[in-house]
């Protein structure tokens, strides 16, 4: 009987541990790639001025940025959620090639929800164990 209790507490802790390592990951990733879409986000609406393949280019960066964290997340992480950020990155490169910086700057912002709703969401809460 001890051991059977043993054994469960050992599996236990390693399920927990291996929680917290690949929510550290993901609250790294996420803060890293939506504080740069937050300042991208603030340098397009405030910046009349910019050039939009300048923009462009940073958008380029961040999008190739998140697709490089993507392929470690995707062991852990839903792929549904990575998905609809990949797209909203994509709706926002594409307007800002066509001059749409209002347009992009929105898929900017539901980008950067959704990158906090999947952090949220992957949090280890008692309402995620049960």
């Amino acid at each position: 009987m001890k051991k059977e209790e043993i054994i469960t507490i050992i599996i236990m802790s390693i399920i927990i541990i291996a929680d917290l390592i690949t929510q550290k990951y993901l609250d790294n990733t996420v803060s890293l790639v939506s504080g740069k879409l937050y300042d991208l986000k603030e340098i397009a609406s405030d910046n009349e001025e910019m050039q939009v393949n300048e923009l462009e280019n940073r958008i380029n960066d961040i999008y190739k940025e998140w697709k490089d964290k993507c392929e470690e997340l995707s062991y852990f992480i839903d792929h549904e959620g990575m998905e609809e950020i990949d797209l909203n990155l994509e709706k926002a490169k594409e307007n800002f090639k066509l001059n749409q910086k209002d347009d992009a700057v929105t898929e900017i912002n539901e980008g950067i929800y959704k990158l906090n709703f999947l952090r949220d969401k992957q949090k280890l809460t008692l309402s995620n164990v049960f």
